[in-house]
């Protein structure tokens, strides 16, 4: 799975928001359970989710029945409230993206580290630090 920038920036926002699913993710066709579009959602927030626990954007207290995942609990780190913060800021986030428009990258396929560090770069150019 290739990771969706915008997805993973209004997952962010529902975790900080405590508005993540919790419970059981059905991730098979199980009838009368779960159809096709919503297990293709569940495994598309699976997949996302699993991404930004490995970069360590957030944590998941997440066990498994019987192959299936069941989330207890998901909160953001602190490198993943940071990098909310950079996107929530306007000014800051109109500044990150037009930088990449400039140079022709493509925004929302640049690594959440890096727009992170040119994003702190940046708010320190700005404030004369």
């Amino acid at each position: 799975m290739r990771r969706d920038m915008e997805y993973v920036i209004k997952l962010l926002d529902l975790i900080s928001n405590e508005e993540y699913p919790t419970g059981y993710i059905h991730t098979e066709i199980e009838p009368g359970v779960a159809d096709s579009e919503k297990v293709k959602g569940n495994l598309k927030f699976l997949g996302h989710l699993n991404l930004l626990r490995d970069a360590g954007y957030v944590k998941v207290n997440m066990q498994y029945f019987d192959d299936t995942p069941y989330i207890i609990d998901c909160r953001l780190t602190w490198d993943g409230n940071d990098f909310l913060d950079i996107v929530e800021n306007d000014t800051l986030w109109a500044r990150i993206k037009d930088s990449a428009k400039e140079k022709g990258i493509d925004l929302l396929k640049i690594p959440l580290e890096s727009i992170t560090l040119y994003a702190k770069a940046k708010l320190n150019e700005y404030l004369g630090l």
